[in-house]
């Protein structure tokens, strides 16, 4: 009777073990997934967001330029940047440069350059690049007759992929907790379940779980 009890109670922690490997992989599976998506999804949103926002310091330095004042003469840049800088802390940098490539005003970290490999940005067009490590947005500034400067954001992959991996932590805690549970219920009716199942197919009758 002993011997029969431990092989049965060794026969429901090979099953529960089991079990909680199998809904573990496929949990695990559909979070690599459902993170793969979110990673794509939220970096085109970002991009997207920090394209309207170089668009609005753009249009904010069009009014002063359009009459054709000089550039580093702008009085107020900071006002402008700062508050974009810290509402959204993956925007690290805002910088204008002249036509010849000299900065002018920078709030924010350093900027540097995304790519040595990668030829000079073509100060005529709007253009996105995007490293490892960083997304930058080029936006040209013109006057009435000519383009006179650069605007550049710089923005962070690694606080965009943080932020999402924060999101779905919690995710990641309900689907470990959910295969424990999966689990705990094969350990408890997994006999009860194999021994219905076997019965009931035998008797050609649908099989019903406690």
């Amino acid at each position: 009777m002993t011997s029969q009890s431990s092989v049965s109670l060794r026969r429901r922690l090979i099953d529960a073990l089991a079990m909680l490997m199998v809904s573990a992989l496929s949990i695990s599976l559909l979070l690599y997934v459902g993170l793969g998506e979110a990673v794509r999804t939220s970096e085109r949103f970002q991009i997207e967001r920090l394209i309207g926002q170089g668009e609005y310091v753009q249009d904010s330095l069009a009014a002063y330029l359009r009459p054709g004042l000089p550039i580093r003469q702008f009085a107020g840049f900071s006002n402008i940047a700062d508050p974009i800088l810290s509402s959204d802390l993956s925007v690290k940098s805002i910088a204008v440069f002249d036509a010849a490539g000299q900065p002018i005003f920078q709030n924010g970290a350093a900027l540097e350059a995304i790519s040595e490999a990668m030829p000079e940005p073509d100060m005529y067009k709007r253009e996105v690049r995007r490293s490892n490590d960083m997304v930058q947005v080029f936006l040209p500034l013109r006057n009435r007759f000519e383009t006179v400067g650069q605007l550049v954001l710089t923005m962070s992959v690694a606080d965009i992929h943080e932020r999402i991996l924060a999101d779905f932590s919690p995710l990641a805690a309900m689907g470990a907790a959910g295969s424990l549970l999966f689990a705990f219920f094969t350990f408890l009716y997994g006999p009860q379940v194999r021994t219905r199942i076997v019965v009931h197919s035998m008797l050609g009758t649908p099989t019903r779980l406690p």
